[in-house]
């Protein structure tokens, strides 16, 4: 077996098309928008038996301050993506547990190879939930994180869908429908780019802050089936707003945020909407991202959804443990946020 970058967009994309690991932030494009946008050195590595390519992984570097770093996928607050990491074949998932194991070790072990040849300093690595198994890591001196999303199945009548919610979120969308709200897609990036600032502006140096309008303008331009933009109205008043990823089946609400203008109880009735119309167009699952954030959690629940487990890995040697101690350092202290900002 070898590990070899690809540059061929068509074999890239085909593989991840067919694959059920691959989601729509491994497309080529939407790995060379990222790079684009943040300034990340983007490699494309595919993972061969003799000829045949069996796994995929796009890694992403950075040198800053002498140090090097190496993220799947880039650091949050650039990119706001959830997962990334490697892509099995879409014949992994109908081998034997030893041939699975026999092909994850030699996958991972290359991906180490490499990493040693960049000589990182620093490793972080966040795989979708269905790439389960990530124990060469842990026994390679990986830090393993679990974290959690929250799927929904569409697969199911709607009045199954309906009845699983709780009393309460049923109450506030029967409610929402007497106030005459709508919900319109839309192309406005900078309207959601400026509302989305103003909403989140007591939550630090977030994505809408540090992110150019135009990463998510080539995004929909890349993408226009994929990446939906969805207001939600009163009258003519934009009080909410959110962005989805939809591919293969999957609805992902991204990006957004139910209620941009406080004091309306818009946010079940806005949910709600997006899922109904997201079933109606054939999607089977969808994906309320961000159950680890402990103020949403709660709301996110309402809508009687699967609690999903997924990982996420990182390595640092003395100088990423000394640049991370430094980071956490900057971070406690806010007269040197300009600091931070420079650094990350």
């Amino acid at each position: 077996m070898s590990i070899k970058e690809i540059d061929d967009k068509a074999l890239w994309d085909k593989f991840i098309d067919n694959s059920q690991y691959g989601m729509l932030f491994h497309k080529w494009d939407f790995l060379k928008i990222i790079e684009k946008h943040t300034g990340y050195s983007l490699r494309t590595f595919g993972f061969y038996k003799k000829d045949e390519l069996f796994a995929v992984m796009p890694m992403f570097y950075i040198r800053s301050k002498g140090v090097r770093m190496a993220f799947s996928p880039p650091q949050g607050t650039l990119v706001y993506i959830p997962y990334m990491g490697l892509v099995m074949s879409e014949k992994f998932g109908g081998f034997k547990q030893q041939k699975k194991e026999s092909f994850l070790d030699i996958a991972y072990a290359d991906i180490e190879e490499e990493l040693k040849k960049y000589r990182s300093d620093f490793t972080s690595i966040t795989f979708e939930p269905e790439m389960n198994d990530v124990r060469q890591f842990m026994w390679n001196g990986y830090d393993v994180e679990l974290r959690y999303t929250y799927i929904i199945d569409l697969d199911r009548p709607l009045e199954a869908i309906w009845d699983s919610l709780n009393n309460s979120c049923r109450q506030h969308i029967k409610a929402g429908e007497s106030h005459g709200f709508s919900v319109k897609p839309s192309t406005d990036v900078d309207l959601f780019i400026r509302i989305m600032a103003e909403s989140l502006k007591d939550q630090g140096n977030t994505f809408f802050k540090r992110q150019s309008p135009e990463y998510l303008k080539d995004l929909f331009s890349a993408f226009p089936e994929n990446v939906r933009m969805y207001f939600l109205y009163l009258e003519n008043e934009v009080v909410g707003a959110t962005v989805n990823c939809e591919y293969k089946d999957l609805s992902m609400g991204w990006l957004g945020d139910p209620a941009v203008k406080r004091g309306i109880s818009s946010n079940e009735y806005f949910n709600w909407e997006i899922i109904k119309q997201t079933k109606a167009r054939g999607f089977k699952r969808f994906e309320n991202w961000g159950a680890d954030m402990k103020r949403l959690n709660m709301f996110k629940t309402k809508f009687n959804p699967e609690l999903v487990p997924y990982y996420h890995v990182r390595k640092k040697n003395t100088v990423g443990k000394i640049s991370e101690w430094g980071y956490g350092v900057i971070s406690s202290q806010p007269y040197l946020n300009f600091i931070k900002d420079l650094i990350t």
